[in-house]
């Protein structure tokens, strides 16, 4: 068994520890031809053994960029299990389905148990799940791995890929850890990151996380998120950086991803006006669905091109919200650091002003 398939196991082992409806997960070509699949029975057994060393701090670093052209050997078509053996008879039916489009998906349902297709570029991603599973809530959970199985699968700036599936509800926000009064002091915040489709969300996360500037654009699928811990003022950092699809098909899913919001950083494209016009929007949305108390700050991106939006009305709008704001370049790298530690300077000085409201 190669190192790529291995690492996808590893992460369909992770989405089924959260989801106990998810039976069965393959990866087809868009001819439906089998590249992978995990059989959830098949893992029962050794799922405890493994669940440590195949979460939290797993991650990938892989040497190539695609598939073999043939499956592994324990993922031949002809020693498939028998969940997915029953998913045989309905893969002509999605490969029929198959419009061509670059991103789409279907349900499809049979007699005891349902499949979500989701179709992206030369793949499909499919999920088998029982028949009384409800979709609506499993969807943030499988466009979150369908997002890291494609970074798996293309290897994307050769970017490191986290296999841990968050329970999306249980991300409550800011927590301050607890430790002894001389240690270092330790904080842990959820950023979300949010704006119109190519305004450089996922460039800026990865410059501050990795360093790296990713060239080829694709829209994210739902959410992609990365950690990163730093030292800052004398305190330990972490941050949960939510990275958003802004894509309308990924609205019903998006007030999932926004629970416990610590930072909202609304990010809009300096030489797009059109995206500057949407970040009301936006913020809107994001009132909508987030409870609690939380920072927001406003992001130009693409300061190194041509502008079609002034600093005067930028900063006139970031005033309405009573929200710093700042213009950054991912691609050379300008003021991608200073956006993330102002907000979390901002943070930390919020939270001090309750410790001390509360004395």
């Amino acid at each position: 068994m190669d190192r790529k398939t291995v690492t996808l196991s590893q992460l369909s082992a992770n989405l089924c520890a959260n989801l106990p409806e998810m039976r069965a997960i393959l990866i087809t070509d868009r001819k439906c031809q089998i590249l992978f699949n995990y059989d959830r029975s098949d893992h029962i057994s050794d799922s405890s053994d493994n669940s440590e060393n195949s979460s939290n701090s797993e991650q990938s670093e892989l040497s190539d960029h695609s598939l073999p052209q043939t499956p592994p050997d324990p993922f031949k078509t002809e020693v498939l299990t028998s969940i997915n053996l029953q998913l045989n008879p309905i893969l002509d039916q999605i490969h029929q389905e198959d419009t061509g489009a670059k991103f789409t998906s279907a349900i499809f349902e049979a007699e005891n148990f349902r499949v979500f297709n989701l179709f992206v570029d030369r793949w499909i991603f499919i999920y088998d799940l029982s028949f009384e599973s409800f979709i609506d809530r499993l969807n943030p959970y499988i466009f979150l791995t369908s997002e890291k199985f494609y970074r798996i699968l293309t290897q994307e700036g050769r970017a490191q890929v986290e296999l841990e599936i968050p329970k999306l509800g249980n991300i409550l926000g800011l927590k301050f850890l607890p430790n002894d009064k001389n240690q270092v002091k330790k904080y842990a915040f959820k950023f979300t990151l949010i704006g119109d489709s190519g305004v450089g969300k996922t460039s800026l996360v990865n410059r501050f996380v990795e360093g790296i500037f990713p060239h080829d654009f694709r829209p994210t699928i739902g959410v992609n998120i990365l950690t990163h811990t730093y030292m800052f003022m004398e305190n330990q950092v972490k941050l949960i950086i939510f990275d958003i699809g802004s894509q309308k098909f990924f609205q019903r899913v998006r007030r999932m991803y926004y629970l416990g919001t610590n930072a909202a950083i609304i990010v809009f494209d300096l030489n797009r006006r059109e995206s500057f016009l949407a970040v009301t929007a936006w913020k809107t949305e994001l009132d909508e669905h987030i409870e609690e108390d939380y920072t927001v700050v406003l992001v130009g991106n693409k300061s190194d091109l041509k502008r079609e939006v002034s600093i005067e009305e930028a900063q006139e709008q970031a005033q309405l919200w009573d929200a710093p704001y700042i213009e950054t370049s991912a691609l050379v790298g300008e003021n991608v650091e200073e956006m993330f530690f102002m907000t979390t300077y901002n943070i930390i000085k919020k939270k001090q002003k309750m410790l001390q409201a509360q004395e």
